[in-house]
């Protein structure tokens, strides 16, 4: 091998051109690889945790093959080398390893062969991983990574491969190739398959051929083989068009590419079976994969997601740095709460990296929204304050403002008035001065006038003088006319100016006085203006005043409310982060635990908050931090009820980032969500839908919500992506793609999923993808609902006027919600000064208005409410009562799976004894014939399903429930009555060992640590006398006590004492217990009557049979529909089984149309339709159902019988009941003789027939009731069941009987067997223990009595229990009936009080099982050396005992090889040598239970033992032979050892018949029982015996009799009994009783190939004084061995 791969390395590193010192390295590779591969070989064994640890020379050529993936430039130095072989081999052989040992293991190993191999420094090599200069760790090599995808822009062979240089450079470039969503082309394919995925186990055989040869065999038709030949044909050829290909070829091309294109990755759970006994059956999954075993999570994995994602978050550093590690918490807390969940109710519950995800997802997602949500209801009420505050703040200025305005406002008017004054005088004045100067202004306009005229006159002549003048400026001396005009002009002018300076200064002073009095005019106005002004501002002032007054009036009231709800906000807000914190983990983590679990846990959270300093509330509660008040008023209206549990649910259903999977078996979820989403649309689903793919896809794209109801343990695969929520972008819209379809996703839609299951077992894969959610019923929840009813039947007017009241008061509050958004939004959006804001104010006021009027609408409602509640409350003692009860019911189911009953059912009883039960005006009363009805109502329904072993237990379970309820008792005390305590203490020692068994002494020392019993143990030592009595009692649980103990304890402490003294009378004193406590009738179940089932049922109520052994209802159903007429053609039966299911269903649909019965026998055979039928019966509808049809079912309990029909149906049990007075009263009742007709029929024979009726029932009875004693009763114990009865009744009655006879009509010559006998001294023993006072007389006074008797069969006057004496039996045998019958009591009830104690896990079995292996191992002796024996014990004619000597060393060796050989293959398989096969799973498993596996049953003597004692019988047997061997023929043989008995027996008549030559078929045996227990010496003839137990009798040693067993010791051991051989003419008759000997207690077995039987040996004959039939009725034999 190492030649081979070092080639080939060789090989690799010339053609790459590597320098020649490379070429050691490669050497030193192919050595390391190999030791690896060696010792991982020798260490790392397949054990059953580890199957998958087996290498092969695949995982050396990965190694190798990896290793050679890297280029000559990726090399840097031989160190590069070096780290790559550690890379190849840690991707190899560390990554499928499962724990930290394994893994460390490895570790060292590598740095063993760096030193031994390369001869390097392991720290020199991994330098750059080290942590500061420490040596390099396990954990540093997680930094070391090869890969090719560093460049992710290179494709395929461009790509090279080089070691990783950091883990951050990795994660940045997986972001880049996430963010790019780089694909691969579409050419290279990722196959993966997971294990939800895989409906069948073929599935994997198809995977299996993949990963083998890349192909599926036959996967291709003809026609698509060739296809795909057409379509690879161009690209095989490359090019060269004449190459021929032929199709093999062609094919082989298609497929070798395939290998190269396609990735398979099959992701498996671990978790169960499953994933074993695939890699069992399907070895390529370990040969041909590269392994990678996922861990949890490592630390710190989880913190460096949780710094990641918090990053953006707004936290305090304290807060920051606390907070991942509280995440943590959480996470490692709940792992250890789930494995308490699984012991303590038998729930599992899963912890993945995912739930923690979505711990730190839904903190950062809720934080963020209700810091934002509660930061703007804060704002919206400091506004609102604000506003208020300014509004008050304003009122003071304001008032102010009037005060100082008013006097201003007066001196202006004042000032005005003044000014008018002045004004009117000035005006006057003006006026005057006005009129003088118009005149002056006349007068000289007058005078302008003239001197204008002058001056144009003179202008005018001068005009004509001009040129004259001009034309004789000489003659102007002498002219002259013109020079006085020009005097005139002057003259004028002057005149002219003078007057205009006087108009002038006129017309100045005038213009003075005006602008005088304009000035005066403008002051007045702006004084007037000012005035307005002033009093505009005191009335603006005023209404101010008045709005603010409204404001402060209106929203006053508010303000200390607001600021109340402000602080408190702010104190919410502040507290956000760790109620928001506990919240994730509530609904990340707690959704599918049960109330207890999740409030322990919230608190413990809470408080480590506390602790680590983050501020979180005094009180954590889910809804107040989450939930919003209005949202869950109109749940609750919409059914979901109304405790805390069920309410936090809600608000996990609404805040959860999964979808909801509800555990809803009562179907609450299921009604809320039918409720609530209604308006908005729902539709709702199951998967045995036939078209339920296309309601789903329609829901999605329109966004409405989808309820998928009755999901089983698994979903179909297709919903993964909508349970991801794997939403992509196509086209700009938001697509899913399900299944091959891709449509459009709408973010409105809403997923709901629900299941009827009680404790659906979902796995990781599952579980992790929805939130899981308990929502089974609470007792508040139910409580509520029932008193909701029980109030609505018997007071309708208060229920309708309260749920009226409760839409009102929902309506109200939500409207007083939205008026006080409105008033803070109006505050808020107001701009500027609101007191200006009009319109605003007007909003307020009448928004306040109306809120007052709801307040007082509110507050009378309230009130109303109140009394409502009040009158209601009254009735809450029925509605505590009765929710007890149905929890009383609902636990039933964990003892057995048929025993489940659906809250409406409930519900519907509950509602039928409202009606039913007798009225009362005064409540008390009605209240107590209420409780009594329907309790005993609820008894009776549920007894009918019940079987006889559990009727009891029910009767007792509703008591103890109800005075738990109570607090009439204590659970602690009740637990102990169950387990007979736990106690660390040694118990001291026991003070009477002579009749105190130790079992019973440990467990009054553990019941002395119980409050109640303090000085019990000391009570106990100084009246042990006191208390023997009660142990030697007949009937101890009547017995009192010894004082004080008989007045301080109540009932139940003494039914604890009585199980650590007698537990074999715990069920007669807890029969008195419930008689005590509820009444007789509750002891006492109601006879089986077909008529009332039938009359509970209707055409969609299924009816069914639950069977039990010996239990066949056919006869009864068929009766029953004679009587109905519904038989023949209207009835129609099928017996369930392979391929019957489809015939099935057509007889149903045909009966539906018709109106027929149809009867389905043994569902439980058909386990694999049940689904079907559980469809065909939701289908069921009055619609579509005929009224007179029906559907019967029969089968035996199966945990796959559909829920739904279980929960619904009428079921009934039809066992033969228990007692003989039950028996009998059966029998009477029951069909023919509850056929008046039939029992009359003997006219003139009644007392004769009326005896031999009573005879034949009577010894069904008694035949039936042996039964119970085990082989003392019968040893087969005989299917006799109704029809043997009714078969012998109607022959009876055809028997030609006369008047005479005795007692059973039979003469005495008549040969009566020897049962018969056994009846009829029975039947005498009954008349006598008939209250002893009916003693037999007279033949009349028989027929008196028999006539009294059938009277107190019929009225149920028997007695209730009877003395075994009544069949012929000691007391004694009662005592080990009794003790199963309390331990079977016992274990059922502990199974309803939350589920049994499960097993260790898997690493602690494994070191289990090694300890017991070995330790047996070390005792077994070595085989017989038979050569020896026979060299020393010769085959001789003499002495046969030789020949019985070496034949059983060869039967024992047989047996010791089988045991040696099956414990050391187990101790190989736990080691991991060799594989655990399913042989090897039998036997452990067998052997953690302490029980004789099968596979040495088959080759063993029969033996009843448990384990231990098996193997200490086992020594001793072989200790017996071994000084037989050595010591020579012992003296006494101890028959007991034998493996083949009747050889032993054999021979001693062989030696006899051989001695005195008698043929050896005249020979018989005698029997002498020896006075004495050991013997010197061997007898003549024959052989003495010793080691058999007598059962059922005990041997007076004194008288050499026969004589009844002493009290409660039931087994006598024989001493020596002398086996003589004789001549049977010789052998003396004698009365002695034929006594016979069996093997073990079973008392039957098969008859094997020697003709012998396998458990009987020989009839001995034993002295007896007393008629032999005595100790036939005692049932008297002898055991070689007994069962301990």
């Amino acid at each position: 091998m190492v030649r081979i791969f070092s080639s080939i390395m060789a090989f690799y590193l010339r053609s790459r051109e590597f320098p020649p010192d490379y070429f050691i390295v490669g050497n030193q590779i192919v050595s390391g690889t190999m030791e690896i591969y060696k010792q991982s070989m020798e260490n790392l064994l397949p054990t059953p945790a580890k199957s998958h640890y087996t290498f092969n020379l695949r995982d050396f050529s990965r190694v190798i093959r990896g290793c050679l993936l890297i280029e000559r430039e990726a090399v840097e130095s031989k160190h590069t080398m070096i780290r790559l072989f550690v890379h190849e081999v840690l991707r190899v052989f560390y990554d499928r390893l499962i724990n930290d040992d394994d893994r460390n293991w490895l570790f060292m190993l590598i740095k063993t062969v760096i030193k031994d191999h390369f001869k390097e420094p392991f720290d020199a090599i991994f330098f750059h991983l080290r942590k500061e200069n420490a040596p390099v760790t396990e954990e540093d090599i997680r930094n070391l990574m090869f890969g090719d995808y560093m460049n992710p822009d290179l494709e395929g062979d461009d790509r090279i491969y080089i070691e990783i240089p950091s883990i951050q450079q990795f994660n940045d470039v997986v972001d880049q190739c996430l963010d790019e969503n780089v694909g691969m082309k579409g050419q290279k394919t990722v196959f993966l398959i997971t294990d939800t995925q895989i409906k069948e186990e073929a599935f994997l055989e198809d995977i299996d051929s993949v990963l083998n040869t890349g192909e599926v065999p036959n996967i291709f038709a003809a026609d698509e083989k060739q296809e795909v030949m057409e379509g690879v044909r161009p690209v095989a050829q490359a090019g060269n068009k004449h190459d021929e290909l032929s199709p093999l070829a062609l094919f082989a091309f298609f497929v070798n590419r395939c290998k190269d294109n396609l990735h398979v990755v099959v992701a498996f759970s671990p978790i169960g079976d499953a994933f074993r006994n695939r890699l069992r059956q399907f070895p390529s999954l370990i040969n041909c994969c590269t392994i990678d075993w996922f861990q949890p999570w490592p630390e710190d994995a989880l913190e460096r997601v949780a710094v990641n994602f918090l990053e953006t978050l707004e936290l305090t550093e304290v807060e920051r740095q606390e907070i991942v590690p509280i995440c943590k918490h959480f996470h490692t807390s709940i792992m250890v709460l789930s494995e308490r969940f699984l012991e303590e109710l038998g729930r599992h519950n899963y912890v993945t990296a995912t739930s923690y995800l979505e711990l730190i997802g839904s903190f950062r997602q809720l934080l963020t929204k209700k810091r934002q949500a509660i930061m703007e209801a804060k704002q919206r009420y400091v506004n609102g304050l604000d506003q208020l505050a300014f509004a008050e703040s304003q009122v003071g200025e304001m008032k102010l403002e009037l005060v100082e305005l008013q006097p201003k406002l007066e001196e202006a008017k004042i000032e005005n008035a003044r000014m008018m004054q002045i004004i009117e005088i000035e005006s006057a004045q003006v006026e005057a001065k006005r009129k003088f100067v118009k005149l002056d202004e006349e007068i000289a306009s007058g005078k302008a006038e003239e001197a204008q005229a002058l001056k144009n006159e003179c202008e005018s002549d001068l005009a004509e003088a001009i040129p004259a003048l001009e034309a004789a400026l000489s003659a102007l001396d002498t002219l002259k006319v013109v020079a006085p005009k020009k005097a005139r002009l002057s003259e004028a002018q002057k005149s002219l100016a003078e007057t205009m300076e006087l108009l002038n200064q006129k017309r100045a002073e005038l213009a003075e006085v005006e602008h005088h009095l304009e000035n005066l005019q403008k002051i007045f106005l702006e004084k007037t203006e000012e005035k307005a002004a002033l009093e505009d501002q005191v009335e603006l002032c005023a209404k101010k005043l008045e709005r603010a007054s409204k404001l402060i009036g209106g929203l006053g009231g508010e303000k200390s409310r607001w600021s109340q709800a402000a602080n408190d906000l702010q104190i919410t807000y502040e507290n956000l982060t760790g109620d928001v914190l506990v919240s994730a983990g509530v609904i990340a983590y707690l959704g599918a635990f049960t109330s207890g679990f999740r409030q322990e846990c919230t608190e413990n959270w809470s408080m480590l908050c506390k602790e680590k300093k983050i501020p979180c509330s005094e009180e954590f509660s889910l809804s107040k931090t989450l939930g919003d008040p209005v949202k869950i008023r109109a749940w609750n209206i919409a059914g979901l009820p109304t405790d805390a549990f069920s309410i936090d649910n809600g608000v996990i259903v609404n805040n959860s980032r999964r979808w909801p999977l509800m555990i809803d078996p009562q179907g609450q979820a299921n009604k809320w969500i039918k409720n609530s989403e209604k308006e908005n649309q729902l539709s709702v689903i199951k998967l045995s839908d036939t078209d339920y793919m296309r309601t789903l896809e329609n829901c999605i794209q329109f966004g409405s919500p989808l309820l998928l109801e009755n999901v089983g343990e698994e979903l179909d695969p297709s919903l993964e992506p909508l349970l991801l929520r794997q939403t992509f972008k196509q086209g700009g819209i938001d697509c899913i793609r399900l299944g091959e379809v891709i449509i459009e996703y709408s973010f409105d839609f809403k997923f709901y999923i629900t299941t009827k299951l009680r404790n659906p077992h979902y796995m990781p894969e599952l579980a992790t993808k929805v939130s899981l959610l308990n929502f089974m019923i609470t007792p508040e929840g139910l409580e509520d609902q029932l008193l909701g009813i029980v109030v609505a039947k018997e007071r309708p007017e208060l229920e309708e006027e309260r749920n009226a009241l409760i839409l009102q008061s929902a309506a109200n509050k939500k409207q007083l919600k939205d008026i006080e958004t409105r008033i803070l939004e109006t505050l808020s959006s107001s701009e500027g000064n609101i007191l200006e804001d009009e319109s605003a104010i007007k909003v307020l006021d009448s928004a306040k208005i109306m809120s007052n009027e709801i307040t007082k609408k509110q507050q009378v409602a309230e009130k109303t409410e109140l009394k409502i509640a009040e009158s209601r409350e009254g009735y809450r003692p029925i509605a505590k009562h009765s929710s007890v009860l149905f929890f009383s019911i609902a636990d039933l189911a964990n003892i057995d799976p048929m025993y489940q009953y659906s809250l409406i059912w409930f519900v519907n009883l509950y509602i039928n004894s409202i009606h039913d039960s007798n009225k009362s005006k005064i409540l008390e009363k009605r209240l107590r014939y209420l409780n009594d009805h329907f309790t005993y109502n609820l008894y009776c329904n549920i007894c009918r399903s019940l079987f006889e072993k559990d009727k009891l237990l029910f009767s007792f379970l509703l008591c103890a429930n109800l005075l738990l309820a109570k607090k009439e008792i204590e659970y602690q005390e009740m637990m102990f009555l169950l387990t007979g305590g736990v106690s660390l203490k040694s118990a001291e020692k026991n003070p009477a060992p002579e009749w105190l068994q130790d079992k019973s002494w440990e467990e009054i020392c553990r019941a002395s640590e119980l409050a109640i019993f303090q000085g019990l143990r000391e009570h106990f030592c100084e009246h042990t006398e006191e208390w023997r009595e009660i142990y030697d009692s007949k009937e101890p649980h009547n017995v009192k006590f010894p004082e004080p103990m008989d007045k301080t304890l109540n009932e139940l402490q003494k039914i604890i004492i009585l199980r650590c003294l007698r537990p074999d009378k715990i069920t007669p004193a807890i029969t008195n217990y419930v008689t005590d406590k509820l009444g007789k009738k509750f002891v006492e179940p109601p006879p089986f009557d077909l008529t009332k089932s039938y009359l509970d049922s209707n055409c969609t109520i299924p009816l069914i049979f639950v069977l039990s052994p010996g239990a066949d209802p056919m006869a009864s159903l068929l009766k029953f529909a004679n009587d109905k007429s519904m038989s023949g053609n209207k009835f129609q039966a099928i017996s369930l089984g392979q391929g019957q299911g489809p015939v099935a269903a057509k007889m149903i649909t045909a009966a539906i149309e018709e109106g027929t019965w149809v009867c389905l026998q043994n569902c439980h055979l058909a386990v694999s339709w049940m689904p079907t039928l559980e469809k065909i019966c939701e289908d069921f509808s009055t619609e579509i159902c005929n009224s007179t049809f029906r559907l019967w079912l029969t089968s035996y309990p199966s945990p796959k019988f559909p829920v739904t029909i279980l929960q619904n149906g009428v079921k009934m049990t039809n066992e033969p009941p228990t007692g003989l007075r039950l028996n009998l009263l059966q029998s009477y009742l029951s069909d023919p003789i509850s056929d008046p007709q039939f029992f009359k029929g003997c006219l003139g024979k009644e007392p004769a027939w009326e005896k031999l009726l009573f005879g034949v029932c009577f010894f069904h009875a008694l035949v039936q009731e042996r039964k119970k004693f085990g082989p003392l009763g019968w040893n087969i114990p005989y299917g006799f069941n109704e029809s043997d009865l009714r078969i012998s009744i109607r022959q009876l009655q055809k028997l030609p009987f006369t008047q005479e006879p005795e007692i059973f009509g039979l003469h005495e010559n008549v040969d009566i067997s020897k049962d018969l006998q056994q009846t009829k001294l029975l039947f005498e023993s009954l008349l006598l223990t008939q209250g002893g006072s009916k003693q037999t007389g007279s033949s009349g006074s028989t027929d008196q009595i028999l006539l009294e008797i059938t009277e107190d069969i019929l009225e149920q006057k028997l007695p209730f229990t009877q003395e075994p004496e009544i069949f012929g039996l000691h007391e004694n045998v009662d005592i080990s009936k009794d003790l199963q019958q309390t331990k079977v009591l016992f274990e059922s009830l502990l199974l309803t009080q939350g589920g049994s104690k499960q097993t260790g896990s898997s690493g602690s079995t494994d070191q289990i099982l090694l300890e017991i292996t070995e330790d047996i191992l070390e005792q077994l002796p070595n085989d017989f050396d038979i050569e020896a024996a026979l060299q020393r014990y010769p085959v001789r004619y003499e002495e046969s005992m030789n020949t019985v000597l070496v034949q059983e060393m060869e039967r024992f060796n047989n047996l010791i090889r089988t045991i040696r050989n099956t414990l050391q293959d187990l101790k190989k398989a736990i080691k991991g040598v060799v594989v655990m096969d399913s042989a090897l799973e039998a036997l452990s498993s067998s052997l953690l239970i302490g029980k004789v596996p099968e596979i040495w049953a088959e080759r063993s003597y029969p033996s009843l033992k448990p384990l231990g004692s098996y193997i200490t019988d086992f020594l001793a047997r072989l200790n017996f032979l071994k000084e037989w061997y050595n010591l020579g023929k012992p003296n006494v043989f101890w028959i007991s050892g034998f493996f083949f008995t009747q050889a032993f027996l054999t021979g001693a008549m062989q030696n006899y018949a051989r001695k005195y030559t008698i043929p050896i078929d005249l020979l018989g045996y005698e029997f002498e029982v020896i006075p004495s227990h050991d013997s010197d010496t061997a007898p003549e003839d024959g052989v003495y015996i010793h080691g058999l137990y007598l059962d059922g009798a005990r041997w007076d040693g004194s008288s050499g009799l026969l004589a009844e067993q002493h009290p409660k010791l039931l087994f006598d051991l024989m001493p020596i009994i002398w086996i003589k051989p004789n001549e049977k003419s010789k052998i003396v008759k004698s009365n002695a009783y034929i006594c016979p000997l069996y093997k073990t207690s079973e008392r039957k077995g098969t008859l094997s190939t020697t003709g012998h039987s396998t458990n009987f040996v020989i009839a001995m004959l034993l002295k007896t004084d007393l008629p032999v039939q005595h100790w036939i009725k005692r049932g008297v034999a002898m055991l070689c061995q007994l069962d301990n």
